[in-house]
C-alpha cells in the first residue's frame, strides 16, 4: 500500500514539475500568442526541462537539489497556471491519469531489468544518483559514448522517491511516452469519446512492457513523435515560431538519447527537407543546425573520454571488399527475417504499410507521401545495415536483440500518418461539441 502511495506522489510530482515554465499565463502573453492545448505544453515543456537537465550533467550537482529546484518552480508557477486548459479536456486527461497509474503499477509488479539496461544504463544511473557528473563516467561499467540524458532524468526521479526502489525513476519514462499519444492527437477535431477510443485502439497496439526496463526506446519513440509534429507544423506564419526553437531542441535531445540517434535525425530531416512551406534558406539552416550539433557531441566525447563511436563494444565496420562475399551476403534474409518479425512484433508497421498503399492506390500521388516513403525505406536501411556493415562474430545476436528496438523508436513516426488517415473517415470526422 506504501508503494502505490509512492507512486501516486511521483505521478502527482512528474505532473507538477513538467507543468513548467510554458504555462504560465504571463509567459503565454509575451512569448507565444497561438492558443497551444495542454498536452502541447506538456511537450513544449518536457523539451525544455531535458535540454536544462543535459546542461546541468556536465555539472557535479546534487540530484536532489535540483529536483526540488524545479518541483519548487513549478509549485509556484501554478499560481500561474493557465487552469482552463484542464477544463477543456478532463475527460482526456483522466484517461491519461489511468494509463500512466495502470503502467507504473505494471513497472512495480515487475521490476527487473532487461539485458541492455542491466550491462549498461543502470551504471550510467548510479553514476547520477550518487552525484557525479559526466566526466565520471569513464570509470563506470558499460559502454561509455552511450548518450546519458535518460539515465540522467531516471536517477532525478529515482531520488525523488521517498523509496529506494530503482524502477521509481522509470515511472518518468511512461509519462514521457504517454505525453507523445496525447499530443499527437491532441488537436484532431473529433468527439472526446471517439478520441478516447483512438487512444486506447493506439496506446495498446504500440505498448510494450519489456522496453520500460531500462531501454531508452520509450524517450526516443516520443522524441521522434515530437520531432515530426514540430516539422509539420513549421508555417511562414510567425506566431509559429516557437515551434523552430523547439525543433532544435528537440533534434539535441535526439542526439543525447541514443548512439543511433544521429542517423535517425538526419532521417527524420527529410519531414523538413520535402516540406514546401520551408524555405530553401531555413532549410539550409536547420541541417547546418543539426550537424553542427552532431559534431558537437561527437567533439565532447572525444575531449572527455578520448572516444566517440555508433554501435557496441567491439562494432567495426567491414571493408568495402568484404561486403559482397557469399559470408556476408547470407546474413540478409536472417536480417530481413528479424524486419517481418518485427513488423508482427509493432503492428503499427504493418498498419502503416497497408494504409499506404490505400492512399497511393487512390491518390494515385507519390510526391504526396514522398516523406513518409523516404523515411521508412532508410528507416529499414539502417536498422539492417547496422548489423549487416559489422565485423562482429556477435552480429546474429546482436540483431536478436537489438532490430526490432531499433525499429520500435521511430515507429512513433508512423502513427502520425496512420491517425491521418483515421481522421478522414466519417467515424473520426465530427467536430467535438464545445
Amino acid at each position: 500500500m506504501i508503494e502505490i502511495l509512492n507512486i501516486f506522489y511521483l505521478i502527482i510530482v512528474t505532473f507538477i514539475i513538467f507543468s513548467f515554465p510554458l504555462s504560465n499565463v504571463l509567459l503565454k502573453k509575451k512569448i507565444y500568442k497561438y492558443n497551444y492545448n495542454i498536452f502541447e505544453l506538456y511537450t513544449f515543456n518536457l523539451v525544455l526541462i531535458l535540454n536544462f537537465l543535459l546542461v546541468l550533467s556536465f555539472l557535479k550537482l546534487d540530484t536532489i537539489n535540483i529536483y526540488f529546484f524545479l518541483l519548487s518552480a513549478a509549485i509556484l508557477n501554478l499560481f500561474f497556471f493557465d487552469w482552463s486548459q484542464f477544463k477543456k479536456l478532463t475527460s482526456i486527461i483522466i484517461l491519461f491519469t489511468i494509463f500512466l497509474i495502470a503502467y507504473s503499477l505494471n513497472i512495480a509488479s515487475y521490476p527487473n531489468l532487461e539485458w541492455d539496461a542491466s550491462v549498461n544504463w543502470i551504471f550510467k544511473v548510479l553514476n547520477f544518483k550518487n552525484n557525479y557528473n559526466f566526466e565520471n563516467l569513464i570509470n563506470i561499467p558499460g559502454v561509455k559514448e552511450y548518450p546519458h540524458i535518460g539515465t540522467y532524468t531516471w536517477a532525478l526521479f529515482w531520488r525523488a522517491s521517498f523509496f529506494d526502489y530503482e524502477y521509481t525513476g522509470r515511472i518518468f519514462y511512461l509519462f514521457v511516452y504517454l505525453v507523445g499519444f496525447f499530443t499527437l492527437t491532441s488537436n484532431l477535431k473529433i468527439k472526446n469519446l471517439n478520441k478516447i477510443i483512438l487512444l486506447i485502439i493506439i496506446i495498446t497496439l504500440a505498448f510494450d512492457k519489456i522496453l520500460f526496463s531500462g531501454y531508452q526506446e520509450p524517450l526516443m519513440f516520443f522524441l521522434c513523435i515530437v520531432f515530426t509534429l514540430f516539422a509539420q507544423k513549421i508555417t511562414p506564419d510567425k506566431k509559429y515560431n516557437l515551434n523552430y526553437f523547439f525543433l532544435i531542441l528537440c533534434a539535441n535531445l535526439i542526439l543525447w538519447t541514443k548512439n543511433e540517434g544521429m542517423f535517425i535525425l538526419l532521417f527524420l530531416s527529410f519531414f523538413i527537407l520535402l516540406r514546401r512551406k520551408i524555405s530553401n534558406s531555413f532549410k539550409f539552416f536547420l541541417i547546418l543546425t543539426f550537424i553542427t550539433l552532431i559534431i558537437l557531441k561527437h567533439n565532447i566525447f572525444i575531449y572527455y573520454f578520448d572516444s566517440s563511436f555508433i554501435g557496441w563494444s567491439g562494432y567495426k565496420f567491414l571493408k568495402i571488399n568484404e561486403l559482397f562475399t557469399l559470408e556476408i551476403l547470407q546474413r540478409l534474409p536472417y536480417l530481413l527475417y528479424q524486419v517481418l518479425i518485427s513488423f508482427f512484433k509493432y503492428p503499427i508497421y504493418l498498419i502503416f504499410i497497408i494504409l499506404l498503399l490505400t492512399r497511393l492506390i487512390k491518390d494515385k500521388n507519390f510526391k504526396k507521401y514522398l516523406n513518409y516513403i523516404t523515411f521508412f525505406i532508410i528507416n529499414i536501411a539502417m536498422a539492417v545495415s547496422i548489423f549487416y556493415f559489422v565485423k562482429d562474430p556477435n552480429w546474429k545476436f546482436h540483431a536478436q536483440v537489438g532490430l526490432d528496438r531499433m525499429l520500435y523508436q521511430t515507429s512513433g513516426v508512423y502513427l502520425i500518418f496512420i491517425i491521418n488517415f483515421l481522421n478522414n473517415f466519417k467515424l473520426f470526422n465530427i467536430k467535438s461539441n464545445k
